[in-house]
């Protein structure tokens, strides 16, 4: 397999880590917004 091809893979898979991460901590805040501190 190419270098670079593989590169470009190993890439991509670190953008989607990094996505699900976002999604994750944008999900907690929403779910702060929606149930107000007691």
């Amino acid at each position: 397999m190419h270098p670079a091809h593989r590169g470009r893979g190993h890439a991509r898979r670190m953008i989607q880590l990094i996505e699900a991460e976002l999604f994750e901590v944008t999900a907690q805040q929403m779910a702060k917004r929606i149930d107000p501190p007691s």
